[in-house]
């Protein structure tokens, strides 16, 4: 369904900030993997941020159920708030 929408559609694939995520969660892990076979090291950083993308993907796998999407819906909100909270005490 994804690469349907992005081979048909690509401007209207990208107007979502959900699939630029998908696209970023799918796409960073794969090159920090080749990097990590042709460096074999890594900054703990680069790691730490492939991990963080993946755990969202995964947790955004949970907004399918209604009673886990309303909880998410309400983490979400309140993410939103707490940003543009830091946002307006350290401007």
């Amino acid at each position: 369904m994804e690469f349907r929408q992005f081979v048909h559609k690509p401007r209207y694939y990208f107007n979502s900030l959900w699939n630029w995520f998908d696209t970023v969660a799918i796409l960073f892990p794969t090159i920090v993997s080749l990097m990590w076979l042709y460096n074999e090291a890594l900054s703990a950083n680069i790691i730490a941020i492939t991990i963080f993308f993946l755990e969202i993907k995964f947790i955004l796998f949970f907004r399918a159920l209604t009673i886990v999407g309303e909880y998410f819906a309400i983490i979400i909100d309140v993410i939103k708030q707490v940003f543009s909270f830091f946002f307006l005490f350290y401007v």
